[in-house]
């Protein structure tokens, strides 16, 4: 009854009740440093057997009656014939209620009341969807990028979600012709972070101050000098700092690889001086505050880094041409990028760079990495090319 799978580096279970099937987090980690993998999975078994014994049937005739009311759904779904109209009013409910769509999280059910709600807005609640044409769906997209402004990647998961509402529908009402086929995907603007400059890395630290107990100015140093992710950052810990040998090693939350980095001359002054400040030997988090802030949500540190950000003056975000839509060029991620390029531009080889930041092929690296003017310029007059 109950189903373990993993997603991403977390233990989830998927719980079949009353026909739906539920997935929730375990909150076990498939790996994590000095536990047994083996360990993690049977942590995890022992809170899914707790989570099924809520949900278990208690007799053979209630699975019974499940499978009985399941078939006089479709039945009556199928009685109503593919004649029947439908209204914009009506597009939502009867998606959730129909039989044919896959089981759908609450997050993403919201997401299709809320597509649903701009089609009544739209054409109004009474119209027809059988009459929802190809010029309907065209200008309903020149809505949403022109107007509302969405993302092409915005853009192009909305149109994936009408498709699929229009497939459901044509199940059992007079939906014969599905609009959004025909709509091409939006180009994606894929573009990196841009990096950082030194002067706006020591603003950005003298303005995080003492703010969380100094956590906050240290996540930056780590940040800048490992060009770890954030969530990586906020849950460093001590065993991770190899003083001796000098590197920072840990298994990235992300893909579970195991990155060795070497201990930066700024950082290690900086993790030694708080080591000396701690009676015993420091054990657990390095950034208490910042760990616990993560766990809650892990949107929390990153916001808090962009307010910094406008503290300084630095803008975080660019208009995109005329539309409302603003996107994301610096962030707490763009100390990864800046890292990258710091270790390219000193002459580390591509391959070495790849390890240090855990990426899977050096292509993904070239993206982390942006060549400024002077390094060009170095480069040019230390070749002799004037």
């Amino acid at each position: 009854m109950g189903t373990l799978f993993k997603r991403g580096n977390m233990w989830w279970g998927g719980i079949l009740y009353h026909g739906t099937l539920h997935r929730m987090s375990l909150g076990v980690h498939v790996s994590d440093d000095g536990t047994k993998t083996s360990d993690l999975k049977a942590k995890a078994l022992k809170k899914l057997a707790g989570m099924t014994s809520m949900y278990r049937l208690e007799t053979e005739s209630d699975t019974l009656t499940l499978i009985k009311a399941k078939i006089e759904g479709l039945k009556e779904e199928l009685s109503r014939g593919p004649t029947t109209s439908i209204t914009m009013a009506e597009i939502y409910d009867a998606f959730v209620k129909s039989k044919r769509r896959r089981e759908i999280e609450c997050k993403r059910l919201e997401q299709y009341k809320s597509l649903c709600d701009d089609l009544v807005k739209f054409k109004g609640p009474t119209f027809q969807v059988s009459r929802f044409t190809n010029h309907d769906a065209e200008e309903f997209v020149r809505i949403m990028d022109d107007v509302n402004g969405n993302a092409p990647s915005t853009i192009n998961l909305k149109l994936a979600g009408l498709g699929y509402l229009w497939k459901i529908l044509s199940f059992s009402f007079d939906v014969k012709h599905n609009p959004w086929e025909s709509i091409p995907k939006r180009k994606t603007d894929i573009k990196s972070h841009n990096t950082f400059s030194d002067e706006q890395i020591k603003m950005i630290k003298e303005k995080a101050g003492d703010n969380f107990g100094g956590d906050l100015k240290r996540l930056i140093i780590i940040g800048a000098n490992t060009g770890m992710r954030i969530g990586d950052c906020c849950t460093l810990k001590w065993e991770h700092v190899d003083f001796i040998n000098g590197f920072v090693r840990k298994k990235t939350r992300k893909t579970g690889a195991l990155i060795s980095v070497p201990l930066l001359e700024e950082l290690r002054s900086d993790l030694e001086c708080l080591k000396n400040s701690i009676s015993g030997e420091p054990e657990g988090f390095i950034l208490p505050s910042m760990q616990e802030a993560y766990s809650q949500n892990s949107d929390i540190p990153s916001k808090r880094f962009i307010h910094l950000l406008t503290k300084c003056g630095i803008e975080s975000s660019t208009k995109v041409g005329s539309s409302k839509r603003r996107r994301q060029v610096l962030g707490f991620h763009s100390f990864r990028h800046t890292a990258a390029t710091r270790f390219v531009e000193a002459g580390v080889p591509l391959e070495i760079v790849r390890s240090v930041l855990g990426h899977a092929t050096d292509n993904m690296t070239r993206h982390y990495t942006h060549v400024r003017e002077q390094a060009i310029r170095d480069a040019f007059d230390k070749a002799g090319i004037r």
